[in-house]
């Protein structure tokens, strides 16, 4: 214990003292022990905290010795912390900063004047919000991105963790937030240039390397057994084999032995070696039934998954076939809210007896310039007839027919289909992990699906188009 000055008062005796005569419910006296007191510290400001430490409960108690300190200072206006050296009044501030997590409003209100916290960085003010937030148990009712944004720019990523443990939605909402900033398109300055006052060395930035970011997502993943679909861009892990074993570890320490294993091999997934052109969807049995949803009538062997432009090439003579129809839909990599923006990762073309599908995250599909040119000169061929649902933001194309049909409990082209062929469509890959390879069969089914029910609709559509409330002219103009 430190020594104290001859006539000046031991901070911790004062707390004792104070802490009895509020037991013994003499306040006055109680208040004129704490006045003297005051006047006999070394470093009223620096005991006041220590004091404080000594008068945990009850919070009236400390809300009491706050208040008799306050009326003090109005007769010592000398005492205050710009007359001390900046670090001994940041670390002051600090030290109050651990006060500030008392859910009595009157303590925290008076503990941010005396010490005019308002001064205090904002790396330092974020984390003792998240921890503050964390006690009083708010945290469903705060932006979670905008919380733990901060924390994990300052490597406090237990913190973050912290934050969200307990609440599954904010859970999978981090992993896949930071999962988001492993996408090689990602740039720390994107999150740096949003809170400039919270990274303040190169250190924080380096902390963003995916393969960094990759081990805190794999780690969340099994603690928290989130989906490892939700995370598609960990898959850096594939062709490192100092992460492998990283991995193994992490969902080894939370996951039971057979879960693990499954996670992991969903995570090191790599791609397959490049097939023949033409590529088929995996061999094996035919589509799973079921008497609930839509049944795609082609089977797995009709379903041509295209990688490279000479397989588009090879298409594109069936898909651009005078008099023909093409029925066409994508699929999106979602952003679950994410900084990184989204972009298409599939596009199904379904003709009558087949499906192709456009792997857009192929790169020597997507960059290549025959690419646009084959899908331009399929949306532009006025003898081909192009069906498709809504496009976001308008951009597929010219010239494709627009279906509605009445609400119902399902959404969007599932709704439809049900109205018109009887059963909606499953939709339970719709956010999948589209950018992983190879996908899988479920998938393959659904983007499948979502293309070549087009054709079925349209068909039934112009059989009996009176049946729906159309005009055979309709059929043209009229949108879902």
């Amino acid at each position: 214990m430190a020594q104290v000055a001859e006539g000046m008062m031991d901070p911790n005796t004062l707390s004792l003292e104070l802490a009895y005569l509020w037991t013994q419910k003499d306040l006055s006296e109680m208040r004129a022990v704490a006045s003297r007191g005051f006047s006999r510290l070394a470093e009223p400001l620096g005991a006041l905290l220590t004091v404080l430490d000594g008068c945990k409960k009850p919070a009236e108690l400390k809300l009491e010795v706050l208040l008799a300190f306050h009326k003090w200072l109005q007769n010592h206006p000398q005492v205050t912390l710009d007359a001390l050296p900046e670090e001994q009044a940041l670390a002051l501030r600090r030290r109050a900063l651990d006060h500030v997590t008392e859910r009595t409003a009157g303590i925290v209100n008076k503990i941010a004047g005396i010490y005019q916290l308002e001064h205090l960085d904002g790396a330092t003010l974020r984390q003792h919000a998240a921890t503050f937030s964390i006690k009083m148990e708010v945290q469903q009712l705060l932006d979670m991105e905008d919380m733990c944004t901060p924390l994990l720019l300052q490597d406090k990523v237990t913190l973050a963790e912290h934050y969200v443990s307990g609440h599954p939605d904010l859970e999978r909402r981090l992993a896949t937030l930071l999962d988001s900033w492993c996408d090689p398109r990602f740039s720390p300055d994107t999150v740096v240039r949003r809170y400039p006052d919270v990274v303040q060395n190169q250190f924080h930035i380096d902390q963003l390397k995916p393969k960094i970011l990759s081990k805190h997502v794999f780690r969340l993943v099994g603690k928290f057994n989130i989906d490892p679909n939700l995370c598609r861009h960990s898959a850096i892990i594939a062709d490192d084999p100092e992460m492998h074993k990283y991995l193994d570890a992490i969902l080894t320490d939370y996951c039971r032995s057979n879960c693990a294993a499954k996670f992991s091999q969903q995570f090191r997934d790599a791609p397959d070696e490049r097939k023949s052109p033409l590529q088929d969807a995996p061999q094996g049995a035919d589509w799973d039934r079921s008497d609930r949803f839509y049944q795609l009538p082609i089977p797995r062997s009709q379903v041509h998954f295209l990688g490279a432009v000479e397989d588009l090439q090879r298409a594109r003579e069936v898909l651009c076939k005078e008099g023909g129809t093409v029925g066409l839909d994508m699929e999106w990599c979602a952003g679950f809210g994410c900084v990184v923006p989204e972009r298409v990762s599939l596009i199904q073309l379904a003709v009558a007896d087949r499906v192709f599908i456009l792997d857009m995250c192929a790169a020597d599909l997507w960059q290549h310039p025959c690419t646009l040119e084959v899908v331009r000169s399929l949306l532009g061929n006025p003898k081909v007839l192009k069906l498709g649902k809504e496009a976001r933001e308008g951009k597929l194309g010219h010239g494709m027919k627009r279906l509605t049909a009445k609400r119902s409990s399902e959404k969007g082209l599932s709704q439809l289909v049900q109205r018109v062929l009887g059963r909606p469509l499953d939709k339970k890959e719709q956010l999948s992990y589209w950018q992983r390879r190879p996908l899988h069969p479920n998938q393959l089914r659904y983007a499948a699906s979502d293309a070549f029910c087009l054709l079925e609709v349209h068909a039934v559509l112009s059989r009996e188009p009176a049946r729906y409330g159309l005009t055979a002219q309709q059929l043209d103009v009229v949108a879902f």
